[in-house]
């Protein structure tokens, strides 16, 4: 039986939107409700589908190219 291993710059505890939140936080000053309004921006720029299904998932869940993508729309969402 092979493993295939899969190497991300995501933390696999927590879920994806609070290592955003999290990132986002670190450069803007705003409420939470427009920090997710940034974020889900970025997200739907990158382009992924079902942003609330991506957002509210674990990086194991996602694919490594998803896991990419989310990765772009961090840096996006930071500017």
């Amino acid at each position: 039986m092979v493993f295939q291993e899969t190497v991300t710059a995501l933390d696999p505890v927590p879920p994806v939107r609070e290592q955003m939140l999290s990132a986002v936080r670190a450069h803007y000053v705003e409420p939470r409700r427009e920090l997710l309004r940034r974020i889900a921006d970025a997200v739907e720029s990158v382009p992924l589908r079902e942003v609330g299904h991506v957002l509210g998932s674990y990086p194991d869940e996602l694919s490594g190219g998803m896991c990419q993508r989310v990765m772009i729309a961090m840096a996006l969402s930071c500017g």
